[in-house]
């Protein structure tokens, strides 16, 4: 996964190592309020990536899928396992 981090005392920018970021996180089940988290950014930051850097908002459009088979695979392994506690 890329590393991106916040300089300390300034608002982090975007870069397009975003995009694989954005992809690695989404594929490990991370959604956008955990993801702006991570960053140490705002929420509505992250949404005005989407809406400014075409590739952010197409490495988005790449993660929505990936997120959605990894909670799939996460409900069908408690299901499996007879966990019905979540």
């Amino acid at each position: 996964m890329t590393d991106i981090k916040k300089k300390r005392g300034r608002p982090m920018l975007y870069t397009p190592g975003h995009c694989d970021a954005l992809i690695d996180l989404m594929a490990a089940g991370s959604f956008n309020s955990w993801i702006a988290a991570e960053w140490k950014i705002n929420e509505d930051t992250f949404y005005e990536w989407r809406k400014k850097h075409t590739e952010f908002e197409e490495a988005y459009k790449v993660g929505l899928p990936l997120r959605t088979v990894w909670w799939e695979k996460k409900g069908m392994e408690m299901m499996a396992n007879g966990d019905n506690k979540g």
